[in-house]
């Protein structure tokens, strides 16, 4: 199916900057415009980036592009629309979005872009709580949280926003893709291959993947211990520790999260152990929340100084908290504290429990067959998704850290296939639309027949009251005949006349 797209000739328009005093030049308004193209072309470059501009008319099918947006689109390529260090000025968490969307689509950043990011990487510290967690929430939970951590750990925002995880990654950056093998990274790999776009997740699932890894980071387990940890959360006591017991695989050893003796624990040595972590899961989690604790923690890193931000609400470390509450009480028959979000608990647990099996094993036992209580509503993303483990990557990032060359490749045709994919997807959507609402209107304009009006049959209980009222009225009426008889009249009484009278 074509899509038809307008390029305007352009005139070339200028403005000053309020607070430097130079020109800055603006995306040119088409010549000889109409209201709509102006109120278009205006619209448009109040936007942040050219590929973000572009205005789609799903009743005539086209495309409105004022900035140049298709091209960069189809070069893969991020860019601000007005220059970028004015851009990010302006607003400064622009820088968060453009990152995000560079990650989820697989976007190369335009050097002038890059400049900006880079010098002004510190002008997020003024932004407010709510707004960074919302920046970071629509970066790690539709399905890009991989490359989006490794784009925020590269322009070295990471350190201000999630310092522990910084300097965790600069402690194993090693040799040649040493930052994509680490524990951190798969784990949220992982959670890429689980939720997407149109399934994203709670902010509580990589909230408590951050906690659990930092948790691992300060006190390393055996992995035994990290398996029965991992299946209690995804199927429960029972039949986690039944999972332990006959399928666990204790897969890769991480370092230096996982110990590297491992022996064979009796059934309630093992329980008072993942009860144990469980605890070091829940007082990691305080760390994101409070400078204080974060302070403390980053006194294992003494080359790192950077104080970082805390940005993680105080309600949201309750319900992570509360995930794991299940598992320190060691009980079956564990009271339910009314604090604890049991539905988010139900829905995040399972999750976590998954990606972390998938991550110890490697995926090479634990998968869609070994785990026969997946959940549902994730099965037919992971079905798209199962094969799909490629990285979408900078161009310029992948060189620095030294990735294989037909990486990037390889994810520029993966991302290119999943943009036309979306793009179908979105046109079929605004066919469908276009035919409803025509048929709509087409039923609207019939004639519309006259209504048959209908004969309500009276109620049978109503008649009998009414017969019941007709003789008792009758009966009425005639003891009222009866009782009114003729009085006979009066007889006069007569006065004898005095006879002296």
């Amino acid at each position: 199916m074509d899509i038809f797209y307008k390029v305007s000739s352009f005139r070339i328009a200028e403005v000053k900057n309020a607070d430097h005093g130079e020109k800055i030049h603006l995306p040119p308004c088409p010549r000889s415009c109409s209201g709509k193209d102006f109120t278009l072309w205006r619209d448009s470059v109040r936007r942040d980036f050219t590929v973000n501009s572009l205005f789609l008319d799903p009743f005539t099918r086209t495309i409105y592009d004022y900035n140049n947006g298709m091209e960069d689109l189809k070069s893969l390529t991020l860019r601000t629309i007005i220059p970028a260090k004015s851009s990010f000025e302006e607003d400064s968490a622009r820088i968060l979005r453009g990152l995000r969307i560079a990650a989820r689509l697989g976007l190369g950043i335009a050097e002038e872009t890059k400049d900006a990011i880079c010098s002004l990487s510190s002008s997020i510290k003024c932004l407010r709580q709510e707004r960074i967690m919302m920046e970071m929430n629509y970066m790690l939970s539709y399905g890009a949280a991989e490359p989006s951590f490794f784009l925020l750990w590269r322009f070295k925002l990471l350190e201000i926003l999630l310092p522990l995880q910084a300097a965790y990654l600069d402690q194993t950056d090693e040799g040649p893709s040493s930052c994509s093998s680490s524990m951190l990274m798969k784990l949220f790999s992982n959670m890429d291959k689980l939720v997407s776009c149109d399934w994203p997740s709670h902010s509580t699932l990589w909230i408590g993947l951050l906690a659990f890894h930092h948790a691992l980071v300060c006190c390393p387990q055996d992995a035994q211990v990290v398996q029965a940890f991992a299946s209690i959360l995804h199927f429960g006591w029972r039949k986690g520790i039944e999972f332990v017991r006959t399928k666990a695989n204790y897969g890769v050893p991480y370092v230096p999260e996982i110990s590297e003796s491992s022996p064979e624990y009796e059934m309630t040595e093992l329980e008072m152990r993942v009860g144990d972590l469980a605890s070091l899961v829940k007082k990691s989690v305080i760390s994101l929340s409070n400078s204080k604790s974060l302070n403390e923690a980053m006194s294992r890193y003494p080359l790192n100084s950077s104080p970082g931000l805390v940005f993680v609400s105080k309600k949201a470390t309750r319900d992570v908290q509360g995930i794991f509450h299940v598992l320190v009480e060691q009980s079956l028959d564990a009271g339910h504290d009314p604090k604890i979000n049991m539905k988010l608990r139900r829905e995040v647990g399972p999750l976590l429990g998954r990606i972390i099996l998938e991550t110890m094993s490697d995926g090479a036992v634990v998968g869609m067959e070994t785990l026969e209580m997946e959940r549902g509503e994730h099965a037919e993303i992971m079905m798209d998704k199962q094969g799909d483990g490629v990285a979408l990557f900078d161009a310029a990032a992948a060189r620095v850290h030294h990735r294989p060359k037909n990486l990037y490749g390889r994810a520029r045709d993966v991302s290119r296939k999943r943009t036309f994919q979306r793009m179908q997807e979105r046109q079929d959507k605004d066919q469908e639309l276009h035919e409803s609402w025509r048929r709509e209107n087409e039923a609207s304009e019939r004639p519309k027949s006259p209504k048959m009006q209908r004969t309500i049959p009276r109620n049978r209980g109503q008649d009998k009251d009414q017969e019941l009222h007709n003789s008792w009225r009758r009966e009425n009426e005639a003891s009222e005949r009866l009782t009114e008889r003729p009085k006979p009249p009066k007889k006069q009484r007569t006065i004898p006349r005095n006879r002296w009278q």
